[in-house]
């Protein structure tokens, strides 16, 4: 099986499945920014505005490249 993909920084992004935060709920499909890349991509904080604006920490396997 192939490795996950990295992301550069400021790639779109969309979730994979559904992410809970303090603000709302961010569901499969939802489109963000990725902001910072830790670890090499190990993770990354990425940038939702819709529904809640809020910045969240994501494993690689969390995300898949918006195309």
């Amino acid at each position: 099986m192939p490795a996950d993909p990295t992301f550069d920084d400021y790639a779109l992004v969309r979730l994979r499945s559904v992410v809970g935060t303090d603000a709302g709920i961010l569901l499969p499909g939802t489109i963000g920014t990725i902001v910072h890349r830790h670890d090499g991509g190990e993770a990354y904080e990425v940038e939702f505005v819709e529904p809640v604006a809020i910045v969240v920490t994501l494993r690689n396997g969390d995300l898949a490249r918006v195309i």
